[in-house]
């Protein structure tokens, strides 16, 4: 995916407000400037998640990211720093 935001994840949660949404804690990597901006991220059931090998990802799992992987993030960045997912790629 080449425009989506590579995240660095930090933690993962589920949102305990709504039910099969999960919020990711991370950080983005700007090149224009080296600053790396923290981000987080709202997946819902809507957004598709999938592996790097093109299967698809189960909420569990979703929850279980390590700290330090990479994930690519397909969505709507807002100015506080939440993205909207659409799609992700672990």
């Amino acid at each position: 995916m080449k425009d989506g935001y590579t995240v660095t994840v930090v933690g993962s949660v589920p949102d305990p407000a709504r039910s099969q949404t999960y919020i990711i804690a991370g950080n983005i990597h700007k090149q224009s400037n080296d600053e790396t901006v923290p981000v987080a991220v709202r997946v819902n059931g809507n957004a598709v998640t999938v592996k790097r090998t093109g299967e698809h990802l189960s909420s569990h799992e979703l929850e279980q990211l390590q700290e330090g992987a990479e994930i690519v993030v397909k969505g709507k960045k807002n100015k506080c720093g939440v993205i909207r997912a659409t799609h992700v790629i672990v």
